[in-house]
């Protein structure tokens, strides 16, 4: 073809378009010349026949040079094309070359300055680190981070001891318990701190009676308690966690440090530096275990934080519930309330006010009605129990929430009202002073209605019933009293489940002035429990009855007389309040505090460890443990 090509070139290289060229030395095309082309391409034809293909298809043409190429007409010489390989003489296509990827080296692990004292906890913590990706620092070596400042300035340092500009992380919290008994019910942190390291040893040092004072704290918590405390000694009796719980419970005298998670019924919890593990959300504690932490930016900060599991815990901020023994705004009380307490309900509360107002939640027992002032009972020996509607904004200016009005005299009007007036008049009365109230209405079904309380989002119902006077009981069609029956009980408490996480049952009911219960108020409670209440608080009796736990749920048969003008007898004078605290899940436990009503008809709170505490709660333990062996537990 080569020949062709240039056998085309010499020929066309004397053309011109338009006119012939003059012919020159240069251009002139001999017949020797033309002989002399066509034997050069024979020679290169034979060639090509003697080589073996080597690319397939027709061969890329290669355009002319010279004049030919700057000629405005060009001829066409076709150029033999050679034969198409055969399949099989194909050479194979090349494979494609991968790109060649090149690998980022990974950036060094951030280096930690691990400063903790405690050898089981520095397990864990370096543990927890290098599972995340950290390097640990060797013992002396400088602190540096991930860019190589080994000059400390920016390096990472997790630490149980303090680090200048920085601020204390908050890794778990501990509360205080004793025997529920212990009649020491709050510590500064500073006693806290001398019974752990046996510098006191005998509850009588913090104000108890004389009683042996033993620490008991779970296993492996004895250095970070040490060491979270700054404690120099710590004299403490370790034990797993469920046996701590069990020797604290059954000994009296026991103290001991646990996670709030353990709180439960049969724990007194200790309100330390005034904050109360019932009701207080766990930011106030006093007493958490505390580390600390250097990093150079946010991210690694957090990462750090991450892997140590130090987040940010939900916070913890139990539903604190106070309740009270019979309040009977009636007789001598309304008299000495206008004669030495300037005509103001309000100084009923002077000694109990700042306690009712610090609960969450406040439930009073109000055994009368309130009536119209010319039906209020005078100060007489008089069964009818009717009380003046001044008495209702105390309560409120006290911090009362609900009261519970089933009652054997709650329907009760002096000079003759009438049950239907001396009920509606109590619940408008109620009503215009936002306080919630149940055990009453219009008939059975709204007697039997639930209040619905809803605190830090715990949600408590309250239902109220009469066990006892069935002439006050409500009727479908007519006013009075919630009767009681297991199945009205058993229906009601599954209903209020349904909208509350935890119910309380109030009943009215006993035997009075004793402190033994009646068959009838063992089988409520029984019901009750059965049903799913957490806390059951009965009154009437007007004196103490048992207290009783069990499986997480407590029972107070009677709390005794809060506000009454029985002062012929001690015990009639005498009551305990109730304070229990709940989470969305549980009930964490209670206490109880003994009161004394004082001159004018005052309650108010006493000494658990003075001459009067102690006869009330020696009462009190006395008629539970009386009730415990009947009942063979």
């Amino acid at each position: 073809m080569l020949g062709t090509l240039i056998l085309g070139a010499v020929l066309l290289a004397g053309c011109t378009t338009g006119g012939e060229r003059p012919v020159n030395d240069e251009t002139r095309v001999t017949a020797s010349d033309v002989d002399q082309a066509l034997a050069s391409e024979e020679a290169s034809a034979a060639a090509a026949a003697d080589t073996p293909a080597t690319t397939g298809g027709a061969p890329t043409e290669v355009a002319p040079s010279g004049a030919a190429a700057d000629s405005e007409e060009a001829v066409a010489v076709e150029a033999p094309v050679a034969d198409e390989p055969e399949e099989s003489e194909k050479p194979e296509e090349p494979e494609p070359v991968a790109d060649e990827v090149v690998a980022t080296p990974e950036p060094p692990p951030t280096s930690v300055d691990l400063r903790i004292a405690d050898a089981s906890e520095r397990e864990a913590v370096a543990s927890a680190l290098e599972g995340a990706g950290f390097a640990l620092l060797a013992d002396g070596a400088p602190t540096s981070n991930a860019d190589g400042d080994a000059n400390g300035d920016g390096g990472v340092i997790v630490s149980d001891a303090p680090l200048p500009a920085q601020e204390a992380i908050n890794v778990r919290p501990w509360v205080v318990v004793a025997h529920q008994r212990q009649d020491v019910l709050a510590l500064s942190r500073q006693q806290v701190e001398s019974a752990l390291s046996g510098s006191v040893v005998d509850w009588s040092s913090f104000g108890g009676v004389e009683q042996a004072l033993r620490v008991f704290l779970p296993e492996g918590e004895s250095a970070q308690v040490r060491n979270g405390l700054g404690l120099a000694a710590l004299v403490a009796i370790e034990l797993p966690l469920r046996d701590v719980v069990a020797a604290v419970r059954g000994t009296p005298g026991a103290l001991a440090l646990l996670p709030p998670a353990a709180l439960q019924p049969g724990l007194l919890p200790i309100v330390v530096d005034g904050y109360d593990p019932l009701r207080d959300p766990d930011a106030d504690n006093p007493l958490w275990l505390r580390r600390w932490l250097r990093a150079p930016d946010g991210p690694t900060r957090q990462a750090l934080i991450d892997a140590l599991g130090w987040a940010a815990r939900p916070a913890d901020n139990p539903l604190g519930l106070l309740a009270t023994g019979d309040f009977i705004p009636a007789r001598c009380v309304v008299d000495s309330v206008h004669r030495f307490g300037n005509h103001d309900f309000n100084s009923i509360f002077a000694g109990v006010g700042d306690a009712l107002r610090a609960a969450d939640v406040t439930v009073v027992s109000m055994e009368v009605a309130i009536v119209p002032e010319a039906n209020v009972s005078p100060c007489l020996e008089t069964f009818i129990l009717s009380g003046p509607i001044a008495a209702v904004p105390a309560l409120a200016a006290a911090g009362v929430d609900a009261l519970t009005l089933a009652g054997n005299h709650s329907a009760d009007c002096y000079f003759g009202c009438g049950r239907a007036v001396a009920i509606q008049h109590t619940i408008e009365t109620l009503d215009e002073a936002g306080i919630a109230h149940t055990g009453t209405g219009e008939n059975l079904t709204a007697a039997r209605r639930p209040v619905l309380i809803e605190r830090d989002g715990v949600r408590l119902a309250i239902l109220s019933y009469e066990l006892q006077a069935a002439y006050y009981f409500a009727t479908a069609d007519a006013p009075g009293v919630a009767a009681f029956s297991e199945a009205n009980l058993r229906e009601d408490v599954a209903a209020a489940l349904a909208i509350a996480d935890h119910v309380i049952v109030a009943f009215s009911a006993g035997e009075e002035y004793v402190q033994t219960t009646l068959p009838l108020q063992d089988a409520a409670v029984r019901v009750a429990f059965e049903a799913g209440a957490s806390l059951v608080i009965g009154n009437h009796p007007h004196t103490v009855q048992p207290l009783i736990e069990q499986e997480g749920r407590v029972a107070a048969f009677a709390l005794g007389n809060f506000v009454f003008d029985q002062d012929w007898s001690r015990q009639t004078t005498q009551s305990v309040i109730l304070e229990a605290g709940f989470n969305a899940e549980r009930l964490l436990g209670y206490r109880v505090r003994p009161s004394v009503i004082r001159f004018n008809y005052q309650p108010e709170l006493v000494d658990p460890a003075g001459a009067e505490g102690v006869q009330i709660l020696t009462r009190l333990w006395g008629a539970t443990d009386a009730w415990n062996a009947r009942q063979g537990s």
